[in-house]
């Protein structure tokens, strides 16, 4: 099905031009917008949209998808701790079938709450096809970063923990720098995956000496790729390029020819003002995941420092053991109160800032023509439903969507003019089938990596039960 027409809605378009339709009709031809007329039009396919707010999908621009599995599994640890104890043992256990429920799971979850393109900043390289396939199947955009073969780096370790030992190099990354890279690239745009875009992803900046780095440079300029990495996330990650380098941490990416306008750095939470001149110099994309570095006590990115240099800063919801959603409405509403409360300012995010990181922002870091409402842009389009209950009165529309909207209100949600979510029911989904798959697959690899007593609940360890956390009840539990 395609849909013809958003008839009657009010159209925040995210662009300079005219931000804003009071009620207008959004035509939609072959998968892109054709244009915006004023007033209520019905055309073939139409969805009246009278009494809701249509705005660009959401662009999550750092999300761990297969993390969704163990959702809540994280622990109360610091970055370092959880990589090394819960998400390398976890991911360790994922095949082509499991790691597809995982993704499938997240990509819903993203959809039911407004987003229609998504960045994963570390696909393991021999699953890539299948995690393609996945967001394909669901219908969201997605780039797909390929982990690279690197040093260990910030944060890393060889350890045995259970049935797992990791390493930084084999089948799960992509030797850049080897023989079979070329033949990677040619079979990925060969196989044509529909919506999902080829990057690479560094884990992080120090796991790549001098050597590497132009080897990766050069690899993204010859093929024409984006690349992704977790930069200055806690302060040991900032120490670790010191010592390595010399110099301080973006000065060395930009050294070794990482950083420009196709590079999206995530987190940044201890960048310093020679970082961000850095930044501002080179024209480097920002993920901002407020919630993860919460969660883990990584601290608060200087996001109005470098918004107000004119640097690009998206949104991401990080994985679901450091953030336990993948919801950007959420992210949306916790940044724009988090950097109030942390500089004293009230003004230091407003909501249009968040709004514009979440869409326009999001979307330019990841490349896309999307995150705007224009003619000649993707219809991947999100529309919300503010008169409901925790919602309403909506007197200023923008600070109702980002302070008082939540999935509940999300309608309807497009992508390239395709319904993926319609009157809040997701399209083609069967929802319970693939919640009991994702419990089944949480439970498997969590007994895999001999976690089952780790992860289990403190209250449950002291009752002395076995079972793993909550269970749902469903047909195949």
């Amino acid at each position: 099905m395609t849909v013809g027409s958003l008839s009657g809605g009010l159209v925040l378009t995210m662009d300079r031009t005219r931000p804003a339709y009071r009620e207008a009709t959004l035509v939609i031809e072959d998968g892109c917008i054709s244009g915006i007329v004023d007033g209520y039009i019905r055309h073939n396919e139409s969805i009246d949209c009278r009494g809701s707010i249509v705005i660009p999908g959401f662009v999550n621009t750092h999300a761990h998808m297969a993390e969704v599995l163990w959702r809540g599994c994280g622990g109360e640890q610091n970055t370092v701790d959880w990589i090394a104890n819960r998400k390398h043992p976890l991911m360790a256990q994922l095949d082509g079938d499991s790691i597809r429920v995982g993704v499938r799971l997240a990509c819903v979850e993203m959809l039911r709450s407004g987003t229609t393109a998504v960045l994963d900043p570390e696909v393991p390289a021999h699953l890539a096809t299948r995690v393609a396939s996945a967001t394909g199947d669901i219908g969201i955009r997605a780039g797909l970063a390929v982990a690279v073969a690197s040093g260990a780096g910030y944060g890393a370790s060889d350890h045995s923990h259970g049935n797992h030992h990791h390493s930084h190099a084999g089948s799960d990354s992509l030797d850049v720098a080897g023989p079979g890279f070329p033949g990677f690239v040619e079979r990925w745009r060969r196989d044509k995956h529909e919506r999902a875009a080829l990057w690479l992803g560094l884990r992080v900046l120090s796991a790549a000496d001098r050597h590497l780095g132009k080897v990766i440079s050069a690899a993204l300029e010859r093929n024409r790729l984006r690349l992704t990495f977790h930069c200055a996330e806690q302060e040991a990650d900032v120490e670790a390029v010191r010592a390595s380098s010399g110099v301080g941490t973006l000065e060395y990416a930009e050294a070794i020819g990482l950083l420009g306008p196709a590079t999206v750095i995530s987190h940044g939470v201890h960048l310093d003002e020679p970082d961000i001149e850095v930044l501002q110099r080179t024209g480097t994309r920002v993920s901002h995941c407020p919630s993860s570095n919460s969660r883990t006590g990584a601290g608060v990115a200087p996001v109005p420092a470098m918004t107000s240099r004119g640097i690009n800063v998206g949104l991401g919801t990080d994985g679901g053991m450091v953030n336990d959603r993948y919801d950007m409405l959420s992210e949306m509403r916790y940044a724009a109160l988090l950097h109030k409360a942390v500089s004293g300012d009230p003004k230091a995010v407003t909501p249009e800032r968040a709004l514009r990181m979440a869409t326009r922002d999001g979307a330019r870091a990841l490349g896309l023509e999307s995150g705007i409402l224009r003619p000649g842009a993707p219809a991947d389009v999100c529309v919300v439903d503010l008169e409901a209950l925790g919602s309403w009165p909506a007197y200023n529309p923008v600070d109702a969507l980002v302070f008082s909207a939540g999935s509940r209100n999300v309608r309807h949600v497009l992508v390239g003019g395709e319904p993926r979510l319609l009157g809040g029911d997701l399209v083609g989904v069967n929802i319970p089938e693939l919640l009991a798959e994702a419990a089944e697959v949480s439970r498997y690899t969590i007994r895999a990596a001999g976690l089952e007593e780790e992860v289990k609940p403190s209250w449950l360890r002291r009752e002395g039960r076995s079972s793993h956390g909550y269970r749902r009840s469903h047909p195949h539990g």
